[in-house]
């Protein structure tokens, strides 16, 4: 049987870790713990290596805790009783900062490749849908904290619950349940509402947008608009449309959708589009755009798609 010297220090260490690091058998915990206290121990030792494979009931944890505190307990040594409360704190604080971490850390990562969308069920039973060249952030226990970041474009169906919160470069986007787009990027927010709310915070502003409603923030420019709408945006179907869009966002969606480099004047980069393009077809595409604005492109030596007037 081990020695009490190698379970604690004359400081009363605790000899938790050891334990549930194996330095200390099952057996000889055992023997020198009381029957009831050698159950709670098993099963915090149950209870932490459960903690990463599903999302925890805190409450009922710290109840079970504060339980085995109140129980009244035979005749013990000093040096146990210590280490049993010391112990008892390790797990409580193991338990604590892993579900902080879990609920508040952007841990998970979606990104969504070149020339596709890609469509992702969240654990609060929202849906996302990514378009091309974009990705979110967001924590593993998405349920008990609805707060993601978005870097590009995607459409949310949000179910009815806690607040949900888009991130962005440029602003937030808040919910409780209903359907809209977001498509963000440097120094750019453009949100659509499709059904129910949507808040729309920035820089101490905030707009309120009910369906068909939009708000477009272009550097220190904002735009807002009415429009009607279908169920859903028309990229998910294979086609990007835009509405007074500036050209440099509506070519970031090209290079997105066909993973091309496309160069222009910079005097173009701020006219007017309103359009669509379709995903299928990179000439059609540019034609789509050019000849409306009465540009042309060509393809240079190196691949790059130069626009010009």
């Amino acid at each position: 049987m081990m020695n009490d010297s190698l379970l604690y220090s004359d400081e009363h260490e605790p000899f938790l870790a050891a334990w549930m690091e194996g330095v200390i058998s099952d057996d000889e915990l055992r023997a020198l713990v009381s029957e009831s206290d050698y159950r709670a121990y098993l099963k915090l030792r149950q209870g932490i290596r459960m903690i990463e494979l599903s999302e925890p009931n805190l409450e009922a944890q710290f109840a079970a805790i504060q339980d085995k505190i109140n129980q009244p307990k035979a005749v013990a040594s000093k040096g146990k009783l210590i280490s049993l409360y010391a112990s008892i704190a390790v797990a409580a604080s193991i338990l604590l900062f892993l579900g902080w971490n879990a609920m508040f850390s952007f841990s998970e990562h979606i990104a969504s490749p070149y020339g596709t969308t890609q469509t992702l069920a969240l654990s609060d039973h929202s849906q996302v849908i990514l378009n091309a060249h974009s990705q979110i952030d967001y924590p593993r226990w998405f349920s008990m904290n609805r707060q993601l970041k978005l870097n590009g474009e995607a459409f949310f169906k949000v179910s009815k619950g806690s607040k949900f919160t888009v991130e962005t470069s440029v602003g937030a986007v808040q919910v409780l349940g209903t359907q809209f787009n977001v498509l963000t990027g440097k120094d750019f927010l453009e949100v659509t509402c499709y059904e129910g709310k949507v808040r729309v915070l920035h820089q101490g502003q905030e707009w309120i947008l009910t369906r068909g409603m939009n708000v477009r923030i272009n550097g220190s420019q904002v735009q807002t608009w009415n429009q009607i709408l279908h169920t859903q945006p028309s990229w998910i179907s294979g086609e990007s449309s835009f509405t007074n869009m500036p050209l440099q966002r509506v070519v970031q969606q090209l290079e997105k959708q066909y993973h091309c480099s496309i160069i222009y004047p910079q005097n173009l980069a701020q006219i007017s589009y309103t359009g669509s393009f379709p995903h299928q077809s990179l000439e059609t595409a540019l034609q789509s755009v050019c000849l409306p604005l009465q540009l042309k492109h060509k393809t240079n030596p190196d691949g790059t798609i130069e626009l010009f007037e």
